[in-house]
């Protein structure tokens, strides 16, 4: 039995593109499943509005819906004006 080159075909030598395409369909198909899979929660959180109270940036937005101004004096230690 005779090893030919992966994605070559062996009887002109050139790029076998046939196989290319027949191979590379399903891996696109499987990184559009993974990509759907993790953007799920992300479409999610961001349709009900979770996405600005779970993935808190900056420390005035965070007590923001505290609606407490003194919660943000603790947190950063300097007076609120």
């Amino acid at each position: 039995m005779t090893s030919t080159p992966p994605f070559i075909d062996h009887t002109t030598g050139t790029l076998d593109t046939d196989q290319i395409i027949k191979e590379s369909i399903p891996l696109s198909k499987l990184i559009a499943a993974v990509g759907v899979v993790a953007l799920l929660p992300f479409a999610i959180a961001t349709t009900f509005g979770l996405f600005e109270r779970v993935f808190i940036l900056h420390p005035v937005r965070a007590c923001r819906w505290l609606r407490d101004r003194s919660a943000l004096r603790d947190y950063t230690g300097d007076s609120v004006s």
